[in-house]
């Protein structure tokens, strides 16, 4: 019969944990950052209906 080995335990309990901490930052890496700001015309005044388009590797986005 085998002994219960405590240090063996460890190291696969850190290893496991390890690997489902970086699944984490893999899922998040698609959805993050921001995008704000205004269109205005040569004289500073605001355009409306202006449509933007942002382009990633990942994906875009576009909004009015």
């Amino acid at each position: 019969m085998k002994r219960f080995s405590l240090p063996r335990s460890l190291v696969a309990l850190t290893t496991l944990l390890a690997l489902l901490i970086g699944q984490e930052t893999w899922a998040l890496a698609g959805v993050t950052g921001n995008i704000a700001g205004m269109i205005k015309d040569s004289k500073g005044t605001p355009i409306a209906g202006v449509q933007v388009q942002a382009v990633a590797p990942s994906g875009s986005r576009t909004a009015t």
